[in-house]
């Protein structure tokens, strides 16, 4: 049974990855169910002394996975074109796609490729630091090749997800908790879609957040500082997350001295804020807070993530009133 639980997972992983667009509906749809039933059923299956064998199947698959063209998100062409960008000396918080278009700022044929493709093309980039030092990366090496330079990415993407499974396997086991838990991250089919599949940066954000974790339980104050800075330069999310470290530093004394708590959130706070701020000088410009904050203002005011109940509630709405009841719902 886990035989073939374990094959139908990975076969309906594979035909996500390798074979599906996002506009076939029904066939992601039962794929990611066939995938979803059998993740949770190896994960009743799976005995402690075969964990290690099944973390190291999650692994091969996320890296085979890593060499499919991300088809279920155009996010990638975003990436490419703020990683050609730089390459070409370029600011990408400077300027809008549209903007370097119309005003024939960029003279590579790629940049015409690339920009039909893009989602949100009269927005400037909202990538932190990490992710554009990616980009970037893998541009310079395939400047001229989208699915290459996309592959370099997940690649890294997917060695980031494989850290995490195994700090995560490192984390249960130093906080007594049962070690099969790392399989829930392990085989869990969203996260290896979105993060290997889809080619999205959570992947850095997790593995340097986890890396924060690690260190704090060893009470290593400043590396968890500078780990928690790279997961904020990789996606901003973890910024959410300083309080809990604030509120916990009181547990935790500095090495050979017993500092009060006070003394101990402003270095912790000192070492975060100079590490982020490393991350962030090599992008630095005066435009760069206030491009960037328009653009976040973008997720936040324009998409509807995730808005399945908000959609059924606006039909009803559009059906009793005959406009968007938008504000109410």
């Amino acid at each position: 049974m886990k035989l073939l639980s374990t094959i139908l997972w990975f076969t309906a992983l594979l035909l996500i990855s390798f074979g599906l667009e996002r506009n076939d509906f029904q066939p992601l749809f039962i794929a990611y169910c066939i995938a979803f039933f059998n993740y949770w059923l190896i994960y009743q299956l799976v005995e402690d002394k075969e964990i290690l064998k099944y973390i190291w199947i999650a692994v091969l698959t996320r890296c085979i996975i890593a060499f499919a063209f991300p088809n279920l998100s155009d996010d990638i062409y975003r990436f490419i074109w703020d990683g050609k960008l730089i390459t070409d000396g370029i600011h990408p918080f400077l300027h809008t796609p549209t903007e370097l278009i119309q005003k024939h700022l960029v003279h590579d044929p790629i940049y015409k490729t690339l920009y039909p493709f893009l989602n949100s093309p009269d927005y400037f980039t909202v990538y932190p630091p990490i992710c554009q030092a990616i980009f970037a990366f893998s541009t310079q090496l395939f400047p001229n090749d989208i699915y290459e330079s996309a592959i370099v990415m997940k690649i890294i993407l997917a060695c980031f997800d494989i850290g995490s499974i195994f700090l995560i396997r490192h984390l249960l086991k130093n906080n007594h908790l049962p070690a099969k838990k790392v399989l829930l991250y392990a085989f869990n089919p969203l996260i290896i879609i979105e993060l290997c599949g889809n080619a999205h940066f959570e992947s850095a954000m997790l593995f340097f957040f986890l890396l924060s974790l690690h260190f704090w339980h060893q009470q290593k104050i400043t590396q968890t500082a500078i780990a928690l800075a790279f997961s904020i330069a990789s996606k901003l999310l973890p910024l959410l997350f300083i309080p809990f470290f604030i509120a916990q530093l009181y547990k935790v004394n500095l090495p050979q001295v017993q500092f009060p708590f006070i003394k101990n959130t402003a270095y912790f706070i000192g070492v975060l804020s100079m590490t982020t701020l490393f991350l962030f000088l090599p992008l630095y410009d005066a435009q760069l807070m206030a491009n960037m904050g328009k653009s976040l203002n973008l997720y936040f005011q324009k998409f509807e993530f995730n808005a399945s109940i908000y959609y059924g509630l606006r039909w009803i709405g559009f059906k009793l009133f005959g406009y968007n009841q938008i504000a109410i719902l």
